[in-house]
């Protein structure tokens, strides 16, 4: 459970700086 809510947390930083440089 742990790890899936820091994969989801993960994902949401990557796609924030994909959005940031795009």
């Amino acid at each position: 459970m742990q790890f899936l809510t820091h994969i989801i947390f993960l994902l949401n930083l990557l796609k924030t700086l994909i959005n940031h440089f795009s």
